[in-house]
This record gives C-alpha cells, sequence and structure tokens, in this order.
C-alpha cells in the first residue's frame, strides 16, 4: 500500500482529499446541487483540495471541520489514486475513513450539495462515481476486518 504523500504531484496535477464519515453502520454522502458543478445532481463522498504546504492528513482534518463542522477524533487512511476530472485535468486523490468525531455533521456549505446518511447496500447504489464507489468499497472491507 501507498504512504500518504510518498508520490509527488507533477506539473499541472491538483491534490485532493476524499472523507467518508461513518457512524451507527451508515455512510455521510452529498448530493450535489451546485449547477455549476461537474457532479451536479450526482451523489459523491465529500471531499476538498489540499491547500499549499498541507498534507493530506491535514486537509482532510481541516475540510471535516469546514465542511460539516465536525472534529474528527480517529480517521483511517484508505488509498491514494488519481482521477481524471470532467475537465481533462488529473488530480491525486487521498481517501479517508472517519470513524469517530465529536459534534453532529451539518451542511456548512448549503449552496454546493445537500447531505445524506446510508447504510451500505443504498450508498453502493447511490454512489455511481467511480471514485466514490472505491472509497466506500475500501471502507466497507475495512470495517468488515474490524468487526471479525
Amino acid at each position: 500500500m501507498i504512504e500518504v504523500g510518498e508520490e509527488k504531484r507533477k506539473p499541472g496535477e491538483r491534490e485532493g482529499v476524499l472523507f467518508l464519515l461513518t457512524k451507527n453502520s451508515r455512510f455521510l454522502t452529498e448530493l450535489r446541487v451546485k449547477k455549476e458543478s461537474g457532479f451536479y445532481g450526482r451523489f459523491r463522498i465529500p471531499g476538498g483540495e489540499i491547500e499549499n504546504g498541507e498534507s493530506p492528513i491535514q486537509a482532510a482534518f481541516r475540510e471535516v471541520f469546514e465542511e460539516h463542522g465536525v472534529i474528527v477524533k480517529n480517521m483511517v487512511y484508505l488509498d491514494t489514486f488519481d482521477e481524471v476530472t470532467l475537465n481533462n485535468q488529473v488530480v491525486r486523490l487521498h481517501a479517508f475513513l472517519v470513524t469517530d468525531f465529536s459534534g453532529e455533521p451539518k451542511q456548512l456549505e448549503p449552496e454546493k450539495s445537500l447531505l445524506y446518511w446510508f447504510e451500505e447496500g443504498a450508498a453502493f447504489d447511490k454512489l455511481k462515481l467511480v471514485s466514490s464507489r472505491h472509497v466506500l468499497n475500501i471502507a466497507i472491507q475495512y470495517l468488515s476486518g474490524q468487526n471479525s
């Protein structure tokens, strides 16, 4: 498994994080409602961009707080992978599973998306984007290993 931040981004590449919160056997997803978004009308796992000088882990902690107002207490690194955006940019994504947090997640950017909690099967049905399904699958495998 690749270590977080092991590979450096190439010129022209963007870098971001995806963070999947889980609680009571449910997963927090978002439905994009911002019409200018390439993800408009689609369910996805929340995420954000890594700022200059920030590590993927620091970005994940910051983004979870900025977008949902909760403080991460436990987070597990899942994977790093590249994705091509709708405007043909390569973005390197670092995925995390947030297994414990303080506070109740709320949507602090309602103009961008709406939040929905789904159990495993419903989450898989709603998450059609490959990157979101990939992260959900890894999260489910991780959680299954924790419960055996």
